[in-house]
């Protein structure tokens, strides 16, 4: 039996969810990705053959490919597929376009953009 004391009212969960997707970066709300599963971007066993085809398909047309996929490299994230790349590409990327840091450079890297 449920007690519906302890219970969580709908509104507050509801309100949860809105709170963490302001926390995300903006670019993330106009992701062709946002509203699918899970399974094309992150599949089951780290298969990133057949399983992920259907996710790098979406990616291909995505809006904000390239948002991405910077964030995934700037992060150093080891899962997923991010900008249509899985981590083994995002690895590769990253030891052909390693930066060459100057003293004093803060600025953004934007592998995706190449520059």
């Amino acid at each position: 039996m449920v007690n519906f004391d302890l219970a969580t009212p709908l509104e507050d969960c509801v309100r949860d969810v809105i709170d963490i997707d302001v926390l995300r970066p903006r670019w993330m709300r106009k992701a062709a990705c946002r509203g699918h599963g899970f399974d094309a971007w992150f599949p089951p066993g780290h298969d990133y053959g057949e399983e992920a085809e259907a996710g790098k398909l979406v990616c291909a047309a995505c809006p904000v490919r390239a948002e991405c996929l910077d964030y995934a490299l700037d992060g150093r994230i080891r899962h997923g597929l991010w900008g249509g790349l899985s981590p083994m590409e995002r690895g590769a990327l990253l030891r052909q376009r390693a930066p060459t840091a100057k003293p004093g450079d803060t600025r953004s890297r934007h592998y995706a953009y190449g520059s």
